[in-house]
């Protein structure tokens, strides 16, 4: 039987059993981030990161937005940068497909990324992937390791992280291979593949126990995974900072 990674007590706090867990306080987060870019790529549950990541850094929005359009924020006295961009197709919103978006795909935007700052690159495919055959969401992370490597090979300053799949309670009743848990699980055996060759450059937020622990009410987790994932991330940057403190 498979040990689980965690647990969530009564009070809604996560503890891992994998690690020594961390939290920062909203101070010391902001310090770490002082002088950083910070782009997430993804679908709706990347904007819940980057909700989070908005209340943290203070910032104030210059370009209103949400999935699935663009949107930046900045805190200028702490030169933070927060921007949210929504990943390329499949974007599938209910019964039909969103209209072309008038950006670039993920890959384009990191190779784009500067070879020198603070820099912290968030990314997420999952459920709108999964409307198409694995293999496709397999050549879509395959085009995207590539591209981190080449930015993490340019710039040593740069934090990676990908946010994995999470269980979702409920079935989309018009598109069967969205939610669940059945695509999910081999979704993961494949991230991990892809990412074997850099799997100690790049963070895996995993999230999996953290989710089939909790009823997530169709495609969205409760506000405290992203919160949680967030603090992971932070305790990764940051520690290399000297901003990691245990409870």
């Amino acid at each position: 039987m498979t040990k689980p990674k965690g647990y969530w007590s009564p009070g809604g706090v996560w503890t891992s059993l994998v690690c020594d867990h961390s939290y920062l306080t909203p101070g010391l987060a902001l310090d770490c981030l002082r002088d950083t870019s910070i782009w997430v790529f993804g679908d709706s549950n990347g904007v819940r990161l980057y909700w989070q990541l908005e209340s943290v850094t203070r910032c104030s929005t210059t370009q209103p937005g949400a999935w699935p359009h663009k949107a930046v924020c900045k805190n200028k006295g702490n030169n933070i940068t927060l921007s949210f961009t929504p990943h390329e197709y499949p974007i599938y919103l209910g019964a039909s497909w969103t209209t072309k978006l008038p950006y670039d795909g993920v890959v384009q935007h990191i190779d784009a990324l500067p070879s020198n700052g603070k820099i912290i690159v968030i990314f997420h495919y999952y459920l709108h992937a999964m409307t198409s055959h694995l293999s496709f969401a397999e050549l879509r992370l395959r085009s995207v390791t590539a591209a981190c490597k080449r930015l993490l090979d340019r710039n040593p300053d740069v934090t990676i992280a990908f946010r994995g799949p999470h269980v979702s309670s409920f079935e989309w009743d018009i598109n069967h291979t969205i939610s669940g848990d059945s695509l999910g699980t081999f979704y993961v055996k494949i991230i991990l593949n892809v990412f074997k060759d850099l799997m100690n450059r790049i963070i895996f937020l995993d999230v999996w126990d953290m989710t089939i622990a909790l009823e997530n009410s169709e495609f969205h987790p409760t506000d405290d995974v992203p919160k949680y994932m967030l603090n992971m991330l932070l305790s990764f940057r940051c520690n290399t900072t000297g901003y990691f403190r245990h409870r």
